[in-house]
């Protein structure tokens, strides 16, 4: 009977696969664009209202779904857009490219971002966050320039060691821990003038997407983040500009169709123009201190199957003190992409990548008078592509190959009286690749996981000169014992790992979910630093023979709950990171123009571990959002603090950040932010001695101590004098104050010998911003 019993069973799961597979199924796919000007739209939500199923659009704008043949309601919804209904009958796969209206100023006004209702809740996706160009121009900044990088500042997990600081921390993360891609281009940095504004022109953004946990296994190559910006692909339907005149900066963007719904073009340019000001101060007349940016992107429908884009971004800093001191450095990157659909149900996207970071800079006079320029060259080719299965199962696989070329410094003297003796060091080259995989399904309702596997390989190459030490450590330069020449292109060290990945989202109900996450992340090359914040001439370096590869294990779990309809969304995330194999640097490291740079350099493990919380209004007249983030960030390192552990340059155990913006009419919307944390830690001198009248001070644990409290308060109002304008032309005025109570925020402490009594040794507090800074930006579009 049991037997019989089984063979009923078995019978019953046959019969029941093949009734499965007996409902013939046939496949919708296409686009969804903005009816207003073409553009793509990333995160769009398609759902077939019969079957209560869907899914959404990827980077490209591009979805897929396949159900059973039969008549359908497809509702196709945006926040900040029309919800669009068609009423659609399948019989064969079919491609239907869809155009939804936006729901106009007022809505647009009142909407915090543009993406697929209750995402943050039923997607598998944790530890990310969005943040829209309309988001980040609401938010009062520094002399009121739009930034991405001090707007991500103010979420839940990201961070920076202070004002005026380059790039930004995630999670108990360096600055070279973050991925940061402009249209797949790496970034190498990201800020301009030491920190104060990032590289970023708002006005040519469409979209920008930080992982901070839970990274696919597409990603790879650094530990800490993701930051993946889209620019703006150009109105495909009429010709259109916008700009702004700032008190620091001016700007401008030009778009519009090369042949109409089928190509277009964006160009923006930026520049700050602080230097002319200088001219009319007779002591800093001869000062030169600007930055400038370059987007560009034009894309094109080859066919129904096929579409390139092209895209470029150059930008620089200039910073000259008169005929003695000059310093520039800036980002280049290239990108082509074509997109070809296989089949309506396979989407691949294959890029090549040229991108160059340059730094340099120079003393003009005396004997000693030079010039040092260093740069970082990469080529990237890879593929990605998806495979829509069901709209509850995807596939996606890819590969990339990554060469690079690290030129560390050479300096030459210049002028008559120059004796500067040459330097170049050598340069280094690497291969980087990988090839990844990831399963994302529903194996039971509710129930959403995503499986990733990525393999990475690095290989350090030649044309290289390797010293050899004694004991094989290097100690300093006087244990070198021999050398290795490796011609070009020959192996000198290889590294390879796998890099798990996995993530879990239990749907309690359409309000609620709970999410888990684990991420394994390899990073090859690091940035060299000795200083409290990173600088735009630190030292990039490769793994190789007495560089290890970094190694990062990521686990976070999180709850997430919306409430009234979408209106509010809330989360709690806590997460634990372990580092190995960290750089760091001996007490008093000499890394610039080092051949040997590794007998400067100490390699130790981290760990990182907190609780984000995050609460958000996405819609009504007052929108904003609340974060917090309870954390510890420490690391370990033999020859530093006797081997304990010590807080890392940018721990802070408490950070919370208020941003709210309020419509008061159709006329005026005003907002504010209020950012507090706690003060990083720094290194106090313990004792002190004096040697022929000199009063030097000793410094005794690492980041022993901390610098004062931080907390800020900025204001920011919009006033917009036509907005019910039926002309084209449209303009508004930004008015604010960054650090309204003229906190004195310090961003380090330096100790020195008092004047007045060399005996005595004195603390000084550094602080970037000591007074309110008023702003005032004219905006404008056509």
């Amino acid at each position: 009977m049991n037997n019989l019993l089984k063979l009923h069973l078995l019978l019953f799961l046959v019969m029941s696969a093949f009734t499965g597979f007996s409902q013939e199924k046939f496949t919708l796919s296409g686009h969804i664009r903005d009816a207003s000007n073409g553009e793509e739209l990333i995160g769009a939500a398609v759902f077939v209202q019969e079957l209560e199923t869907g899914t959404s659009t990827n980077a490209y704008g591009f979805y897929s779904i396949s159900i059973p043949a039969g008549t359908y309601k497809i509702l196709i919804s945006y926040l900040g857009f029309q919800t669009k209904t068609l009423n659609v009958s399948l019989t064969a796969s079919k491609t239907l490219d869809i155009e939804v209206e936006p729901e106009g100023l007022l809505i647009e006004e009142v909407v915090v971002t543009a993406k697929e209702e209750d995402r943050n809740v039923k997607s598998v996706e944790m530890s990310v966050e969005n943040l829209s160009a309309v988001q980040i121009k609401k938010i009062p900044q520094v002399l009121g320039e739009a930034d991405l990088i001090r707007s991500i500042q103010l979420l839940p997990g990201v961070s920076s060691v202070g004002e005026g600081a380059t790039g930004f921390n995630v999670r108990g993360g360096n600055v070279d821990q973050n991925l940061i891609l402009l249209d797949e281009a790496t970034v190498y940095n990201s800020s301009h003038l030491f920190g104060l504004f990032s590289v970023f022109n708002v006005d040519a953004i469409k979209d920008s997407k930080l992982y901070k946990g839970g990274i696919p296994a597409k990603y790879g190559g650094r530990l800490s983040s993701v930051l993946d910006v889209r620019q703006r692909d150009g109105n495909r339907k009429n010709f259109a500009m916008a700009g702004g005149l700032g008190i620091i900066s001016s700007r401008l963007t030009l778009e519009g169709p090369i042949q109409k719904d089928e190509s277009s073009f964006m160009i923006a340019g930026r520049r700050s123009y602080g230097d002319l000001f200088l001219k009319f101060d007779p002591e800093l007349k001869d000062n030169v201190v600007y930055f400038y940016d370059l987007n560009a992107k034009a894309n094109f429908n080859i066919s129904e199957k096929d579409r390139l884009y092209l895209s470029g971004y150059f930008g620089r800093d200039v910073f000259n003190f008169g005929d003695q001191f000059t310093s520039d450095w800036g980002n280049g990157t290239a990108s082509l992409r074509w997109n070809h659909l296989f089949s309506d149900k396979l989407f691949s996207n294959f890029t090549a990548v040229y991108s160059d970071y340059g730094y340099s800079f120079g003393i003009r006079e005396g004997s000693e008078a030079f010039d040092w320029d260093a740069n970082i060259f990469n080529h990237v080719i890879k593929g990605d592509l998806s495979y829509f299965f069901t709209p509850k199962s995807k596939l996606d696989f890819g590969a990339e190959g990554n060469y690079y070329r690290f030129h560390p410094g050479r300096a030459v003297g210049v002028g008559e009286e120059s004796i500067f003796n040459e330097i170049d060091i050598q340069h280094n080259h690497a291969f980087e690749g990988a090839v990844y995989v990831s399963y994302e399904h529903e194996p039971i309702r509710n129930l959403t996981l995503q499986y990733g596997l990525r393999y990475s390989l690095f290989q350090r190459l030649g044309k290289e000169t390797i010293y050899l030490y004694e004991n094989g450590a290097p100690t300093s330069e006087d244990a070198i014992i021999d050398s290795i020449s490796y011609d070009s292109w020959d192996k000198i060290k290889t590294f390879s790992a796998p890099e798990p990945r996995f993530s879990a989202n239990y749907v309690i109900n359409d309000q609620n979910s709970v999410k888990f996450s684990y991420n394994r992340m390899k990073q090859y090359i690091h940035l060299v630093s000795n200083t409290t914040s990173a600088t735009p001439i630190d030292i990039w370096t490769p793994s190789g023979p007495y560089v290890e590869p970094a190694t990062v294990d990521q686990f976070a779990v999180g709850y997430f709950r919306n409430f009234q309809k979408n209106m509010y969304e809330a989360s709690i995330e806590a997460y634990y990171k372990n580092f190995q194999d960290l750089l760091d640097f001996k007490d008093g490291a000499e890394l610039l123009l080092n051949e040997t740079l590794e007998t400067q350099l100490l390699r130790g493990d981290g760990r990182a571990y907190g609780l984000e919380l995050s609460v958000k209004k996405n819609e009504g007249i007052i929108t904003g959002w609340i974060s917090y983030t309870l954390s510890r960030t420490e690391r370990k390192v033999p020859g530093i603090n006797d081997g304990e552990y010590y807080p890392s340059n940018y721990d802070k155990t408490h950070d919370l950040s208020i941003t709210g913006a309020y419509k008061l009419n159709d006329k005026w919307n005003l907002s504010a932010n209020f950012a507090y944390a706690t003060g990083r830690p720094i290194t106090y001198p313990e004792s002190r001695y004096v040697w022929d009248g000199i009063t030097v001070p000793h410094y005794g644990n690492r980041n022993g101590a901390r610098t004062p409290e931080y907390h800020r308060l900025d204001i920011g109002a919009q006033y917009i004098p036509n907005p019910n304008s039926k002309k084209r032309w449209k303009s508004s005025w930004d008015f604010g104050a960054y650090n309204v109570y003229a906190r004195r925020n310090a961003y380090s402490i330096f100790f020195r010998q008092n004047e007045d009594n060399p005996l005595e040794t004195e603390a000084v507090r550094l602080s970037i911003f000591g007074s309110v800074l008023p702003y005032v930006t004219y905006n404008f579009s056509f």
